[in-house]
């Protein structure tokens, strides 16, 4: 209010004639506070200081045109304040996944090119999130390389790790959230092998990149020559046919071996044979001492060396190059190794088949895969997981496959999902895993994880031993006991 509306006097006000009617029309309440029915702080000058006329009527005139005015007023502030308070909810909801937010990628054995291709359809999904991959080197401590980094704060947001790691890694899994993957559709997506390794405590801590175990990959030639049709399904075909196969000089010595087995310093993947063997033969790791079973392998397998009949002598040199040169019939290897042997030989006439059982034994393979975890440190939590679950759907893992064999390579990874197996099981390389997929287990004897830890510890450290025992003093007693000593001193440093 100004100075000079404070100096106003009011005009007298006249006396009102007697007997002078109201203006027609015009409903005024006598009760009704003049002045107090406005707040003060909308008054004008006229309000506060109002003309007065000669009748009730012009006065009542007056306050009923203010009236809806402040109406309007207190409505429009009512509205705004409601507008604001959805705002800022709408605001609290969805603003932190609005925000820009970088995820940190650590991988191994997959190209840049092709995850760069997923990350780039991700991100038409997810604008907001940009994701730094990083091919890392699995020779080159990987696994310590993940938990220092991550227990001092500067780990990945997300991190692939080997089926077998997980006992050693599980305190840095950052579980996945309901919203994501239950583990009820986890079972209903998966091959029971992953659902083993990758749920714990009844929560989801990692999605499979891959699968793999051991096939059985033969010269197809060699075995017709020995008059043989078709490779072996169990072990005692296997025995039959590995003697069939080989051929020896007049001194004894193997010119073609008919199997690469027996030994652990020639025989690429020798941990994964023996680890396929003890699950064939119900053989618990960690229950070694005074196991039948257990020695019963090491025995038969050593066999293949040290019987009259061998069909495999160290002196043949690595497994995989007397393969690729045809001087041994079978071997077992990962799937991943008939790609080397196809560069090392590509006129090799190679087959693939599902490995021998025991006849009416446990049907069991041994399982090798890669899968990617959230990190308990990330910030992202929810983001990575998310992220990961783009991954692992169908459409996505398709293109995956579409883009290694477009890189050059004979063919894909082999789908981890089970709804995915019809599409492989054309493909003459990778059809006899997928047929055995069912039939996976894992164990801690897989080579060539570069863990430096649970694998590498056991197997160099005390499987390689006892096979070595056997060779040298056929003393399948003392390999025994370097099993047991082995269990004892590597698997509860891991919480295996």
């Amino acid at each position: 209010m100004s100075d000079n509306t404070k100096e106003l006097t009011p005009p007298p006000v006249p006396a009102k004639e007697p007997n002078m009617a109201p203006e027609t029309g015009v409903v005024f309440d006598q009760n009704q506070n003049q002045s107090g029915s406005i707040p003060e702080e909308y008054l004008t000058d006229e309000d506060l200081y109002p003309a007065q006329s000669t009748n009730g009527a012009n006065l009542g005139s007056t306050i009923k045109k203010k009236t809806p005015l402040i109406a309007i007023i207190v409505i429009g502030l009512f509205v705004f304040i409601v507008l604001l308070v959805m705002l800022v909810r709408l605001f609290n909801k969805t603003g932190s996944s609005q925000e820009p937010l970088k995820l940190t990628f650590w991988g191994v054995y997959q190209a840049e090119n092709n995850i760069a291709e997923l990350i780039k359809a991700y991100k038409v999904k997810q604008p907001n999130v940009e994701i730094e991959y990083t091919l890392m080197d699995a020779k080159d401590n990987y696994r310590e390389r993940i938990i220092e980094r991550t227990k001092n704060g500067t780990g990945p947001d997300i991190f692939r790790f080997h089926n077998t790691w997980v006992s050693s890694l599980r305190d840095l899994f950052a579980p996945s959230p309901q919203t994501i993957m239950t583990v009820e559709d986890f079972t209903t997506i998966y091959y029971p092998v992953i659902v083993k390794d990758l749920v714990l405590e009844n929560q989801v801590i990692g999605f499979p990149y891959n699968l793999d175990g051991l096939v059985l990959v033969y010269n197809e030639n060699l075995l017709k020559s020995a008059g043989v049709s078709a490779p072996p399904s169990d072990w005692e075909e296997l025995i039959d046919v590995s003697r069939k196969v080989t051929v020896k000089d007049d001194g004894g010595s193997i010119i073609t071996a008919g199997i690469a087995l027996g030994g652990a310093e020639s025989i690429n993947h020798f941990s994964d044979i023996l680890g396929m063997m003890f699950l064939q033969n119900n053989v618990d790791l960690k229950s070694l001492e005074g196991n039948a079973n257990a020695e019963t392998v090491l025995i038969t397998y050593t066999d293949f060396i040290l019987s009259t009949t061998n069909v495999w002598e160290e002196d043949l040199g690595d497994s995989l190059n007397a393969f690729a040169e045809e001087k041994v019939a079978m071997i077992f290897v990962p799937t991943w190794e008939v790609e080397v042997l196809r560069q090392l030989n590509p006129d090799l006439p190679l087959k693939v088949a599902s490995v021998p059982q025991i006849r009416g034994g446990n049907k069991k393979n041994i399982a090798n895969y890669w899968a990617d975890g959230v990190s308990r440190g990330s910030k992202y939590q929810a983001e990575a997981w998310n992220f990961l679950k783009f991954l692992s759907e169908k459409e996505n893992q398709a293109k995956l496959h579409e883009l290694e064999v477009k890189s050059g390579r004979i063919f894909g990874n082999i789908y981890p999902r089970m709804d995915m197996a019809d599409l492989l099981l054309d493909n003459e390389y990778l059809s006899p895993l997928v047929k055995d997929a069912n039939i996976l287990d894992s164990l801690p004897l897989v080579s060539r994880t570069y863990d430096h830890g649970l694998n590498d510890e056991f197997v160099d450290g005390y499987l390689k031993d006892a096979i070595n025992t056997i060779l040298l003093n056929n003393s399948s007693q003392e390999a025994m006991y370097r099993l047991v000593e082995g269990a004892k001193d590597v698997f509860p440093r891991y919480n295996y």
